[in-house]
């Protein structure tokens, strides 16, 4: 006995007509998923900028936003009275600007994002 003979995806299969691709079918169906990688790339590509861009923005901000008090205002009596000198010193005015800057981008960032969300839903 036939061992095939006795399986029901086999006798499903052998039921269901057979259709091989025709050349012509195939280069439509690469037509197609070329034409789909294409668009797809086409709108991940500058949204993959943008979110590098706040998230490289946003670990900025998180980074200076934690080393800024153990360097320039020291939680101790020497911090407090070496802080007037040492605040203006290079290095604290950089972080002080990430910060301040890094806060105005984050906070566009939310303005664009319900913006944008708010215009998909009308």
């Amino acid at each position: 006995m036939d061992p095939l003979t006795y399986s029901s995806a086999t006798a499903t299969a052998a039921s269901t007509p057979h259709i091989s691709p025709t050349p012509h079918m195939m280069i439509n169906y690469i037509n197609t998923v070329h034409y789909m990688v294409n668009s797809l790339f086409r709108v991940v590509n500058p949204i993959k900028s943008l979110v590098f861009y706040y998230i490289l923005w946003i670990t900025l901000h998180y980074i200076c936003a934690h080393m800024y008090p153990e360097l320039c205002a020291p939680k101790t009596i020497y911090g407090f009275v070496i802080t007037p000198f040492i605040v203006s010193a290079p290095h604290c005015v950089a972080m002080r600007w990430v910060i301040y800057e890094g806060s105005n981008l984050i906070h566009t960032m939310w303005i664009v994002f319900g913006t944008w969300i708010t215009s998909r839903l009308l």
